[in-house]
C-alpha cells in the first residue's frame, strides 16, 4: 500500500511519461534513504540507466584551437640508427607542449564542455513532480492497457533481479514507498492439482548402500519425486510456476 496523502487525477497514457514518473520517484526514494547504488543497479536491470538524473551525459569540447596550434609537419633530429620508437618520441616533443597547453586551458576553466542536450534521456525530477506529483501523492493511474502491462512487467523484472542478489525486501520497500505497492505479487498462492486416474503405479530406480538397503526417508523422497514428475506430465501448471 502507498503512503500518499493526495491524489493525482491525470492518468498516464504514454510509456515515456510512465518511465519518467518511475525514475523520478525512485530517485527521490534513493535521495531520502541514501540508497543510490541499489537504485541505480535496479534501473540498470530494467534498461533505464540513461534516464537516471545522475547518469553520465554526452558533452562536446571545441578542439579547433588545438588543431590550429599543431603544425602540419614536425622537424626532428635523428641519428642514422633511429627506430620508430625514437621518431615517436621526437614528434611527441613537438606536439606535447601544444597539447599540454591546451589541456591546461581546460583545467583552468578557459575552455568548457557543452552538454549535448538533444541526446540526453535524463529525467527532470522537479518537472515530473510538478505535473504528476511527488512521493506524497498517489501514483498516477495507468490510462492505457499498455502502461498497466508495463508496470506489471517492470515489477516482475525488478523483483527477479532482487531475488538474484538477495535484495527483494529492500526493493519491496522502495516499491511501496514510491506508490506501486499494489503491484507487488502475493507471498503465497494456492495450487489445486487433479491427480490423473490413470496414475495407479510408478516405477523408479533406487540407489542402495553396500548392504543393499535404502533409508525410509530416501525412499519416500524418490517416490514423491517420481509421482510429481508423472503428475506434471498430465496437468496444466499454475501461472506462478516458472521453468
Amino acid at each position: 500500500m502507498t503512503h500518499a496523502t493526495e491524489t493525482n487525477r491525470e492518468t498516464v497514457a504514454d510509456l515515456h511519461d510512465e518511465i519518467s514518473i518511475l525514475v523520478a520517484r525512485v530517485y527521490a526514494w534513493a535521495e531520502a534513504n541514501d540508497e543510490w547504488g541499489e537504485a541505480e543497479d535496479a534501473l540498470r536491470a530494467l534498461g533505464l540507466e540513461s534516464y537516471w538524473p545522475r547518469a553520465p551525459r554526452s558533452y562536446t569540447v571545441d578542439l579547433s584551437e588545438l588543431r590550429a596550434a599543431i603544425p602540419d609537419t614536425a622537424e626532428i633530429v635523428l641519428d642514422d640508427e633511429f627506430s620508430a620508437w625514437t621518431v615517436g618520441s621526437e614528434v611527441n616533443g613537438v606536439v606535447a607542449p601544444v597539447t599540454n597547453s591546451f589541456l591546461d586551458k581546460i583545467r583552468d576553466g578557459f575552455i568548457n564542455p557543452e552538454a549535448v542536450e538533444a541526446h540526453s534521456d535524463r529525467v527532470d525530477v522537479p518537472a515530473v513532480f510538478a505535473r504528476w506529483g511527488d512521493l506524497n501523492t498517489a501514483y498516477p493511474t495507468a490510462g492505457r492497457a499498455e502502461v498497466e502491462d508495463y508496470r506489471r512487467r517492470t515489477m516482475k523484472t525488478v523483483l527477479r533481479y532482487g531475488e538474484s542478489r538477495d535484495l527483494c525486501r529492500k526493493l519491496e520497500r522502495c516499491i511501496r514507498a514510491i506508490g506501486l505497492g499494489d503491484y507487488l505479487p502475493p507471498d503465497e498462492a494456492t495450487a489445486v492439482v487433479d491427480i490423473p486416474r490413470s496414475l495407479t503405479q510408478v516405477e523408479f530406480r533406487m540407489s542402495l548402500n553396500r548392504a543393499g538397503e535404502i533409508s525410509r526417508d530416501s525412499f519416500l523422497e524418490l517416490l514423491a519425486r517420481s509421482l510429481a514428475l508423472r503428475i506434471a506430465d498430465n496437468i496444466t501448471m499454475p501461472p506462478e510456476v516458472t521453468d
